[in-house]
């Protein structure tokens, strides 16, 4: 079995690159040291409002997801999950990707500034080549996800990969908020992450590995396991 938990396979900026400090600072954890961090000051919004609307992203960490949280199948423990993505990570190949604020849904998020063949390809990469890793979805999970209002294609892509949003559904963002509705304090925040976000993504950034994160209940934060570099020329 496992060492009990979730894992993810995550992209998340190396630390010595300016969207890490960025978006670790934004979201009040760093999620490579599991160290919380003081939040820039918005003006006009309460410090602990602030907290509230980053709490999701806070809790999984700044990242972009390329194989969704999962519970590992059986007969694989952390071990085998860090060895199968390192052996993955060792078949791709560095690229950057040029990124910019994108709000999602009513999220505000970093997405992609022009769509990336070779992003496409790492997620699917994630999701097809890992799948032995993860155990099937509890009849729980299954039932909290269909309350989202799943398509019958998400639906499908959820019962085969574990992941609704996953192949052809695959929208690449780095969650910076909890869904915020039009309104003044919509405007407030964008208005503070606008600049922040502009000087993090003014040149493309570099995508080298991916990283295996661990939660070890659901009630705690995730955090780096390990960073797989990409080892292809």
């Amino acid at each position: 079995m496992a060492d009990g938990g979730r894992f993810a396979v995550y992209f998340a900026p190396e630390a010595d690159h300016a969207l890490h400090p960025f978006g670790s600072r934004w979201v009040g954890r760093d999620a490579l040291t599991d160290t919380r961090l003081e939040q820039p000051l918005i003006p006009g919004l309460a410090p602990d409002r602030f907290a509230e609307i980053t709490k999701s992203a806070r809790q999984y960490g700044f990242h972009a997801t390329l194989k969704a949280p999962f519970v590992a199948a059986d007969g694989i423990g952390e071990t085998g999950i860090v060895d199968a993505v390192t052996a993955f990570a060792n078949e791709r190949s560095p690229f950057s990707a040029p990124m910019r604020l994108k709000p999602l849904g009513g999220f505000l998020a970093l997405g992609l500034a022009a769509s990336s063949l070779d992003m496409q390809a790492l997620a699917e990469g994630c999701v097809t080549d890992l799948a032995v890793l993860h155990a099937p979805l509890s009849e729980a999970d299954i039932a909290r996800r269909r309350k989202s209002g799943l398509t019958d294609h998400q639906d499908a892509l959820m019962l085969k990969w574990g992941y609704p949003y996953v192949l052809d559904e695959f929208r690449f963002h780095m969650t910076l908020s909890g869904r915020l509705p039009e309104g003044p304090e919509r405007q407030a925040v964008l208005a503070a992450l606008e600049p922040l976000a502009a000087d993090a993504t003014a040149e493309p950034i570099p995508v080298n590995g991916v990283c295996v994160f661990h939660q070890p209940d659901r009630s705690a934060p995730f955090r780096l396991l390990a960073r797989c570099p990409f080892r292809a020329v």
